[in-house]
């Protein structure tokens, strides 16, 4: 969605469209390799957009579900996720060096007479993605032993005594180290 600055009135302008699902998959699976999760339906975005001067200010929200595996049990799970949108927008012309870059993550640059808020609100519904998904906040895992899925009851492997875990390698590791 292209915005021209000339349309923002001076108390600014409230909008709301929805992102291609096709794109934000195809920004997610590009963006890191081995990435798994995927939005469904279309994310939804509202924002609002003011100018002072020659400076364009976005601030809103883009909101979208995607499912992901758990990070511990690696079950399929849904999730919600909401991103805050907040921009400021400066012409290219400020800048001090063709091709600068700018380390503030609140600042960027617009060229022309608009302004196109798609691949903005793609950018802060992608950032926004949590680092590690979780089916739910008490996941047991998997079965170190049996590779089990402990969310669904016990796996029926005996019980760990201490000398058949995944880190007994390590039990005599300090009694060693010492000597």
């Amino acid at each position: 969605m292209k915005v021209r600055i000339s349309d923002i009135p001076v108390e600014g302008k409230d909008f709301s469209f929805s992102l291609d699902t096709g794109a934000i998959n195809d920004r997610v699976r590009v963006g890191e390799e081995g990435a798994h999760e995927k939005f469904e339906g279309r994310p939804e975005v509202a924002l609002h957009i003011d100018i002072e001067g020659r400076l364009v200010m976005l601030k809103g929200e883009v909101s979208g579900t995607f499912t992901a595996p758990c990070a511990r049990c690696a079950e399929e799970s849904r999730h919600s996720i909401t991103a805050p949108v907040k921009l400021v927008l400066k012409p290219n012309s400020d800048r001090s060096r063709p091709g600068e870059e700018v380390d503030d993550l609140e600042l960027s640059f617009y060229d022309g007479r608009e302004v196109d808020c798609e691949p903005i609100a793609e950018d802060a519904l992608v950032e926004g993605i949590p680092f590690q998904v979780l089916c739910q906040e008490g996941c047991k895992g998997l079965c170190v032993s049996c590779g089990a899925n402990l969310n669904h009851g016990p796996c029926g492997c005996a019980p760990e005594s201490g000398k058949d875990g995944a880190f007994s390698v390590l039990q005599g590791l300090k009694t060693t180290l010492n000597h």
